[in-house]
C-alpha cells in the first residue's frame, strides 16, 4: 500500500482511488519565467526605438518587430502556465495526462508497459525546442511509432507504450508512480474507461464559433496597432511627452517619451489576457457567457486605451 508519507513526497494529491502526481517545476519554471521576462524588456525596447523613427522603412519594421514580439512572450507564458497546471493522475481504471490545454485519458487496459529512457531501446528524436520543463510535443520514431512528450525532465522521464501512441511523462518521483500503478492494477479495473484526446486546438476551434470573439478580436488588435502607430507617428522625435493634465487644469510634468508606448503594450496585454481566460472558460457550458463577457469587455478596454494616446502630448 502507497504509504501517506510517500505520497507527500511526490506532492501529489490522493482523492478516494485516484493518485495526482506533479512533474518537477523549479528549473523549468525558472528557465522559462526568464525567456519571457527577455522577451518582455525586448518588446519594451523595440516599442520605445520605433517611437524615435522618423516614417520610414526603419519605422515600420521597428514597429512590426515590437508587435511580433507578442509571440514569443505569448509562447514561453503558455509553457509556464501548462507547467504550472501539468498532473498526472492514476484512477482505478485509467491515466489521465494534463499538459495545459492538452489532455489525455488512457485506459488502464490499453497500457502495454512502463520504461525508463535507458529500458526503452528506441532512438526518440526530441520535440521542438526543447527545455527544462517544456519537453513537449509529438515526433514520429523509425519504427513508425509516434511519441508524444508530456515532461518537464530527462532526469525523471518514463515512457508509457499504448496501441497507438508512446507518451513521456516525467513526475516528480518516478518510482513512486510504478508503485501506485502496479497498486492500481492489483486493485482492478472497475469499469472500462473511455479514451479522450483534447489538443490545444480544440479549445480555440471551439471558441472561435463565438461571433463575439471573432468581432471583438478583429476590433481590439486593430485598435492596439492603431495606438501604437499614432503614438509613433506622434512622438517621431521627442525626448519627453506629457500626459494629460492635472486637476487644476496644468498639463503634468513630463517624462520619458518611451514610457508612452507602454500604452500600446498594455492595450495588447489586456486583450490577450481576456482572450486567454475566455478559452480556458468556453468549453464548459455554464461559463460561455462569462467567456464571452470577457471578450467583449476588450473592445471598450482596448478604445480606452487608444483616447488615452490622444491626450498624450
Amino acid at each position: 500500500m502507497i504509504g501517506s508519507n510517500e505520497a507527500k513526497a511526490a506532492k501529489g494529491t490522493k482523492r478516494g482511488d485516484a493518485l495526482k502526481f506533479r512533474p518537477v517545476l523549479l528549473g523549468g519554471l525558472a528557465l522559462n519565467l526568464l525567456i519571457t521576462a527577455i522577451c518582455i524588456v525586448l518588446m519594451a525596447f523595440s516599442f520605445n526605438f520605433f517611437s524615435a523613427q522618423q516614417p520610414g522603412p526603419l519605422f515600420f519594421l521597428s514597429f512590426l518587430i515590437a508587435i511580433g514580439l507578442f509571440v514569443p512572450i505569448g509562447f514561453f507564458a503558455y509553457r509556464v502556465y501548462a507547467l504550472v497546471t501539468a498532473t498526472y493522475e492514476l484512477t482505478r481504471n485509467s491515466l489521465r495526462l494534463r499538459w495545459g490545454l492538452r489532455s489525455e485519458t488512457i485506459p488502464l487496459t490499453e497500457i502495454n508497459w512502463i520504461r525508463t529512457p535507458a529500458e526503452l531501446n528506441l532512438d526518440v528524436p526530441w520535440p521542438f525546442l526543447p527545455t527544462p520543463g517544456a519537453y513537449i510535443g509529438g515526433v514520429h520514431i523509425a519504427e513508425g511509432d509516434e511519441v508524444e512528450f508530456m515532461a518537464s525532465s530527462l532526469r525523471t522521464m518514463l515512457f508509457i507504450g499504448t496501441p497507438t501512441a508512446i507518451y513521456g511523462i516525467s513526475p516528480r518521483l518516478p518510482s513512486l508512480f510504478m508503485t501506485a500503478y502496479e497498486r492500481m492494477l492489483q486493485l482492478g479495473i472497475l469499469t472500462e474507461a473511455e479514451r479522450q484526446t483534447i489538443q490545444p486546438a480544440d479549445w480555440f476551434v471551439m471558441s472561435f464559433r463565438s461571433r463575439i470573439l471573432r468581432f471583438s478580436m478583429i476590433l481590439s488588435l486593430l485598435m492596439v496597432a492603431l495606438l501604437a502607430l499614432w503614438l509613433g507617428f506622434r512622438l517621431n522625435r521627442a525626448e519627453f511627452v506629457q500626459f494629460g493634465w492635472t486637476a487644476a487644469g496644468l498639463l503634468r510634468d513630463p517624462v520619458p517619451v518611451g514610457n508612452a508606448m507602454i500604452l500600446p503594450a498594455l492595450s495588447g496585454l489586456s486583450w490577450a489576457i481576456n482572450f486567454v481566460a475566455g478559452v480556458r472558460l468556453y468549453r464548459s457550458d455554464e461559463l460561455q457567457r462569462t467567456a464571452e463577457i470577457l471578450w467583449g469587455s476588450s473592445v471598450p478596454i482596448c478604445a480606452f486605451f487608444l483616447l488615452a494616446g490622444f491626450f498624450v502630448v
